[in-house]
């Protein structure tokens, strides 16, 4: 590998299989900050002076012969001005700019990133020590930038270092489920935000006996159900992303996540109450989040990536399998719901954002209409829909149940 080549993490070799020019998997953050309307030229300074501590972030994806791979980008960024609430993918560019980019509106901030950068835990990281440098050079406060983390760490491909050769591997056979029956859109994915008070949903999640991740996927099963014209006979499949740092130590900011999944079996029926789908999904997450369990997926995926027999193909070869492989595997998920839990902000930052959200990207590439992401901060617990269909009537299903349920949820403006 070339020095100036940056060796992708073992998800990102999965997930850039399906990266063109005008498309690839892409999430980001949004904070409302309270020391006043955003300044572009201080953003773009704190980008310059974070750079050093965060090299994985600053990089720029390219196509190899065997792999694609990362190479170093310049500090320089694209920043601008947004109103307009979407999220536009991020695909191959040879601009070299980082594979992010930034946009304000008033004194919103946010942070768009191709997921080949790093996870929701991890790029959440980074987001901060923005905002932290940004207030810093706002208040005039001359003192310098310092990470949490190492760089060494920050960069670490944790499934090369918990990978067992000889281990355990999973081996589990995606089910076909049930997608939303409606059109496409042309376009942008349109982002549609939801508000609710974390205590209340903690209340009602634990007077089931579930966490708040169990109690959300059990809503959005059930709106799905009420939502379609006709009954469904295929399981409604929620996958969720675990955060394998749980289970693994690790202070990795490059992506170390694996899916789960929450299933339900309408049976063609449709009176079903949120008890009774929470009766059925409790303890499907649960089963699945044992240590054991999750290294049997590490793995998996470790096996593929490390397989030297598949590292000489060449990746236009392989390219076309590995978007075969992704999209029937998501053939088995009617959506992908991102729980980042609640996120305790350091001291410095809870003066300055006022409000913090978290948004999937457009999933139109993996036969998906609308995947739901989710960030709690204080009391307040923000849902967001991506959704690449105009219909809503999906999500104005879910938050009619969260209100049925005494959950004083809102669509926001």
């Amino acid at each position: 590998m070339k020095k100036d080549r940056i060796k992708l993490d073992t998800p990102s070799i999965m997930f850039t299989s399906l990266t063109s020019k005008t498309w690839g998997r892409t999430f980001g953050f949004c904070a409302v900050l309270s020391n006043g309307e955003i300044e572009p030229e201080l953003v773009r300074q704190a980008c310059r002076d974070i750079a050093p501590c965060y090299p994985h972030v600053f990089t720029n994806l390219r196509k190899g012969f065997f792999w694609n791979y990362q190479v170093p980008a310049g500090s320089e960024i694209n920043l601008y001005e947004k109103s307009r609430r979407t999220i536009k993918p991020i695909g191959y560019r040879y601009d070299g700019k980082p594979d992010f980019r930034i946009t304000w509106s008033g004194s919103r901030i946010t942070f768009e990133a191709a997921h080949c950068l790093g996870d929701g835990k991890g790029l959440l990281r980074f987001f901060a020590a923005l905002i932290t440098r940004y207030a810093q050079l706002k208040s005039g406060d001359p003192a310098p930038f310092t990470p949490e983390t190492s760089a060494e760490e920050a960069t670490e491909n944790s499934f090369d270092r918990y990978y067992q050769k000889d281990g355990e591997r999973d081996r589990s056979r995606p089910e076909q489920a049930h997608h939303l029956n409606v059109a496409f859109h042309e376009g942008l994915p349109e982002i549609v935000y939801a508000a609710m008070p974390v205590d209340k949903v903690k209340e009602k999640a634990h007077e089931k006996r579930m966490t708040v991740t169990e109690y959300l996927a059990a809503v959005l099963i059930l709106g799905v159900i009420r939502s379609e014209p006709e009954p469904i006979d295929k399981p409604v499949t929620v996958f969720v992303p675990v955060n394998l740092r749980r289970f693994f130590p690790s202070n990795t900011m490059r992506n170390f996540v694996v899916q789960t999944e929450i299933k339900f079996y309408p049976e063609g029926k449709r009176d079903y109450t949120l008890d009774f789908v929470c009766e059925k999904t409790a303890k499907r997450l649960k089963q699945q989040l044992t240590k054991e369990h999750l290294q049997a997926v590490v793995n998996k995926f470790g096996a593929l990536a490390g397989n030297p027999a598949v590292g000489i193909v060449p990746n236009c070869v392989k390219r076309p399998v590995m978007r075969f492989l992704q999209r029937k595997g998501h053939e088995a998920a009617t959506t992908i719901f991102t729980n980042l839990g609640q996120i305790e902000l350091p001291e410095h930052l809870k003066d300055v954002v006022a409000d913090l959200r978290f948004i999937n990207g457009d999933t139109r590439y993996y036969g998906l209409a609308s995947t739901v992401s989710c960030v709690s901060c204080g009391n307040r617990l923000n849902l967001c829909w991506s959704q690449a269909t105009q219909d809503k009537r999906w999500l104005t299903e879910c938050i009619a149940i969260l209100n049925e349920e005494g959950v004083p949820a809102e669509i926001l403006p």
